[in-house]
């Protein structure tokens, strides 16, 4: 006996890859190994040849893992390469067929079937004796953790999918509320002849199907924009959830961006290119990040806050040199506060103190709320234009601010001086103000700086680091000594790192 269903799917003649995804539920109360089968294939829908065999699912194991009318089974395959031109652009049939030995006693039916392509479901009109929900993979959380190893740090990356693996339990399992995709690049020279990217779904204990929850990609670009844009839309697309969470690991350098890939010529994400990629990503903000993580150092400044707050609710970054260990990054993930019912500033906040709790060199964090970024632009340009109003008159005044404003470390010396570009905004306000120097625009700067930092603090000097950070409020900015300095300060002025600083005053 045998029951067979097929739909035909018109495959999209675009793009490089793609995904089939499908929900099965089979429950049974007798079965024997090799008896009864639920199989699933693509065929040619011209030639009704078959194109690829999906697998087939026993009915011992729907017996021996519990299959019941609530357990959904997630049936997930990507099609890359020659697997993905054998589809694109066909007219295929997407088949499922139940079938028996003719050993059982049972009745074999497919109840409850439905596809959905798009926005179009066509569902079977086979009746349906049982009452089950329609399956619905949508968790909670998905987190995109977009990891560049092609560098020096490649080697101290593989153990965060370790940890990730070991420690997350059930909030990544079948029934957990988080997914967590990850894009890693790894760089031969640090990882041990190791230089292809890898593309994970975090499962519980590593256990992983290639092709299903991890995928080799070869060597990418992690410098090129479009990368991070594929990443994150296929995160979105294939998990999606009602909270986005995005990461962005590797060295940081403020206004000269992140993310270098040694590989293809040492090249960063700039900070427009990531302006742009984030702009595709949310859909122009339509689809905001609730949280995006600098995971990289001195990313914390008010151009880069304020250039990705259209498309984010929240920024979690280092105005600083950022440091971590196996107590913060990823550990935030496996904290208790963290659940189903967490929303984005509260998932801002926990990584906040759990950062802040563990790592006791000294740093500074921030976790900036971006619907106050528009008001810290807009006082900084009329403080920014009071200033300049009194440049020739108050020149000795304004150079005394400059040599005495905190900065922070930019070259990794575990010194600050006059050297470093990026300086404290609310201490540099605040020092003006003390000069007699746009005092009304400084105060409510430093007013609109506070309502913008959901928190805010700093890890003081320390033995092995001594350097004082106890003036920096949350927010830097880019002040050079001058224009003379190794930093794009053309670029900055021009505006083709920053729209704001274009179209601003300071």
């Amino acid at each position: 006996a045998n029951e067979e269903f097929y739909q035909q799917v018109n495959v999209p003649n675009t793009g490089e890859q793609g995904s089939l995804t499908f929900w099965v539920n089979q429950f049974s109360e007798e079965s024997a190994e090799g008896a009864d089968f639920f199989c699933a294939s693509i065929y040619d829908a011209n030639t009704v040849e078959q194109i690829f065999d999906l697998g087939c699912l026993d009915g011992v194991e729907a017996i021996n893992d519990s299959y019941d009318a609530e357990a959904w089974w997630l049936a997930q395959y990507e099609f890359q390469g020659a697997d993905w031109n054998a589809l694109k652009g066909k007219a295929i049939l997407l088949a499922f067929q139940m079938y028996t030995d003719g050993s059982l006693l049972t009745t074999v039916l497919i109840d409850n079937i439905s596809f959905q392509t798009d926005s179009t479901a066509v569902a079977t009109p086979t009746p349906t004796p049982i009452s089950t929900a329609q399956p619905s993979s949508q968790r909670t959380w998905t987190a995109i953790l977009y990891i560049d190893g092609d560098n020096d740090l490649c080697n101290a990356y593989p153990r965060l999918l370790t940890r990730m693996e070991q420690e997350l339990g059930d909030k990544i399992g079948p029934n957990g509320f988080l997914n967590i995709t990850v894009l890693i690049d790894h760089h031969p020279g640090y990882c041990q002849g190791i230089g292809n990217a890898m593309r994970y779904l975090i499962q519980p204990n590593g256990a992983y199907t290639d092709g299903v929850n991890r995928w080799d990609m070869g060597e990418i670009h992690m410098g090129d924009p479009q990368t991070l844009v594929d990443f994150a839309q296929w995160s979105m697309t294939n998990y999606p959830a009602d909270h986005y969470y995005l990461a962005i690991d590797d060295h940081g350098g403020g206004i000269t961006g992140l993310a270098w890939d040694e590989t293809n010529g040492d090249d960063p994400l700039t900070t427009s290119e990531l302006h742009a990629a984030l702009q595709t990503i949310t859909n122009n903000g339509q689809q905001k990040i609730d949280v995006l993580a600098y995971e990289a150092c001195l990313m914390g400044m008010v151009e880069n806050a304020y250039d990705v707050s259209p498309f984010t609710d929240y920024v979690f970054a280092f105005p600083t040199i950022s440091w971590t260990n196996n107590a913060s990054y990823p550990s935030y993930f496996g904290d208790g506060r963290f659940n189903a019912a967490t929303d984005g500033r509260s998932f801002g906040e926990i990584i906040f103190d759990v950062y802040y709790e563990s790592v006791t060199l000294p740093y500074a964090v921030s976790l900036v709320e971006s619907a106050k970024m528009d008001a810290v632009q807009s006082a900084l340009n009329s403080w920014a234009s009071a200033v300049h109003a009194q440049l020739g008159s108050a020149q000795d005044k304004i150079s005394d601010v400059r040599n005495n404003v905190q900065k922070v470390d930019v070259n990794g010396n575990d010194q600050v001086n006059n050297d470093d570009p990026y300086v404290d905004l609310w201490d540099a306000a605040d020092k003006m103000a003390a000069q007699g120097i746009a005092a009304t625009e400084g105060n409510a700067l430093k007013a609109a700086i506070d309502a913008a930092l959901v928190r805010s603090a700093f890890r003081p000097a320390h033995p092995q680091v001594n350097v004082d950070y106890s003036n920096v409020h949350g927010l830097t900015i880019f002040w050079p000594q001058s224009s003379q300095a190794p930093y794009p300060y053309a670029d900055y002025v021009n505006g083709s790192l920053y729209g704001a600083t274009a179209a601003g005053t300071w």
